[in-house]
């Protein structure tokens, strides 16, 4: 199974705060499987039920310094940060997909 851990926004694992502009993106993968790698990745955040921001999904490998241009979100004082990951696993098992919630303020 895939799982994401250490999901951080600026450098930082679960942030009380953070910058509104230009937020930059972290996360590592960790399986029981070996040859792991990540081939996709989807960020979503929401304030309560309100998408305000969606990057669909984006086929890259990139799980370090992911930023989105012009990104800017809103003042809130709880965001959610959704992150869903695929995973090419060297089988014929289908993609595996994992979400990874993390809650910050700003």
């Amino acid at each position: 199974m895939l799982k994401i851990y250490d999901l951080a926004v600026n450098y930082v694992k679960n942030p009380l705060l953070i910058k509104c502009e230009n937020p930059v993106f972290s996360w590592k993968l960790d399986s029981d499987k070996s040859s792991v790698i990540q081939t996709s990745y989807r960020v979503e955040i929401k304030n309560g039920d309100i998408t305000v921001f969606d990057s669909d999904v984006v086929e890259s490998y990139q799980s370090f310094d992911v930023s989105f241009e012009g990104l800017v979100l809103p003042m809130s004082e709880k965001l959610t940060l959704t992150l869903k990951a695929t995973d090419l696993a060297f089988s014929d098992e289908k993609n595996e997909k994992i979400v990874e919630k993390g809650k910050f303020k700003l």
